[in-house]
């Protein structure tokens, strides 16, 4: 699938035939949500160059511009493909983003932003320090430029914290975190996410499927989540022996993550109790002892569950210190009853 149906969409605009129906039949709003589709596409970014990148972000701005009634999505979803796929491919164009307000994909659009842009984001902050949505959106921004100047003013704000950012919702930590780093103690920037990676393809005969004994995704399984007694799936299964691994920096052979078989809720955490060793389970049995205790203590409430259930993390956590294991945070968890 490549871009060119999206590029000569863009390039029409609004201009249809006389009975708002193009040649092919679709309808004005059929044919918009086809785009959508084909701009999803991350394998199609995959194949431009920086340039062709950077005239295809500005096609999407430019129909914005002589569309302002139209939906933006088509356009969020190009550019902030872009900035994720494309390296450079949006390089001069942050101007405009920001003139526009337009902080899409919590603020990644400015990943690769410059110096001078990174400032003016700093001089928004000042001039629009009450509106609160603008000041979180910045603080994404930078977060995604994430430079030695960000990382100096964050630790600044972290020991003196201007009256703005004690009106944001969430802590400055939590911003750097959709970014992909956070601050030492020190102040110095710290990565979450590892420079070397593979990517996960889908492998059916021949060498690839040797090698895919590497990482195996969603296994079925026989144990069931002790809430619920649905049963439970493996969403990674990793040969940590494998030399081709080595980058992960775990002493073990197996890493596996178990699953709860459920839609992703973003709000909630599902943690896996684990060791190096290729075992797994969820950690349930803890949560429904310390639920359980609540109950028959007859002190159960939204509270008391709450820092139950933060202890039980703590815990998880603090597993790898003392056992060798892990607590694994991931995207979904069937709720324990009375604590919605």
């Amino acid at each position: 699938m490549d871009l060119f149906p999206v590029t000569n969409f863009l390039k029409r605009g609004t201009s249809w035939t006389p009975e708002d129906i193009p040649a092919d039949g679709l309808t004005k709003q059929q044919e918009y949500k086809a785009m959508k589709t084909v701009a999803r596409s991350i394998a199609a970014y995959r194949e431009l160059t920086a340039q062709e990148g950077k005239e295809l972000a500005q096609l999407a701005l430019d129909f914005l511009e002589a569309n302002p009634d139209e939906d933006t999505a088509l356009a969020r979803i190009i550019l902030t493909r872009l900035a994720t796929v494309v390296p450079g491919s949006l390089k001069g164009l942050y101007p405009q983003f920001i003139a526009r307000r337009m902080f899409w994909g919590e603020g990644v659009l400015f990943r690769e932003a410059d110096p001078i842009t990174r400032d003016q984001l700093f001089v928004l902050l000042q001039e629009q320090s009450k509106d609160i949505p603008t000041l979180a959106r910045c603080v994404c921004a930078l977060s995604w430029i994430g430079d030695g100047t960000v990382q100096d003013r964050f630790h600044q704000w972290q020991r003196d914290a201007p009256p703005w950012l004690l009106t944001l919702a969430q802590s400055l930590d939590t911003y750097t975190r959709l970014a992909g780093w956070e601050l030492t103690e020190d102040g110095k920037r710290r990565n979450l996410y590892y420079q070397h990676c593979y990517e996960l393809i889908p492998v059916h005969h021949g060498e690839g499927a040797k090698r895919s004994k590497l990482v195996k995704v969603m296994l079925p399984r026989e144990d069931r989540c002790g809430g619920c007694g649905r049963h439970l799936f493996t969403l990674f299964d990793v040969d940590l022996s494998d030399p081709q691994l080595k980058f992960l920096e775990l002493e073990g052979t197996r890493l596996i993550i178990a699953m709860y078989p459920t839609d992703i809720a973003f709000d909630e955490s599902l943690f896996t109790d684990v060791d190096l060793s290729g075992y797994s389970n969820l950690a349930r049995t803890l949560m429904d002892e310390a639920y359980q205790n609540l109950v028959t203590s007859g002190t159960l409430s939204p509270d008391t569950a709450y820092n139950a259930l933060l202890e039980v993390i703590d815990n998880l956590n603090g597993a790898i210190d003392a056992r060798g294991q892990l607590g694994v945070m991931l995207g979904a968890a069937c709720s324990l009853p009375g604590i919605d």
